[in-house]
């Protein structure tokens, strides 16, 4: 029970990582878009 609860958490905090980091690059590309334009 406590290890899946662990575990659960884990793949929540990659998630939130890989989220955080596409976001970050999404930024990046609409600044510079708009760096462009």
């Amino acid at each position: 029970m406590l290890w899946t609860i662990k575990l659960n958490c884990l793949t929540l905090q990659i998630n939130f990582s890989c989220m955080l980091r596409f976001h970050m690059i999404f930024k990046m590309i609409l600044c510079y878009k708009s760096f462009r334009a």
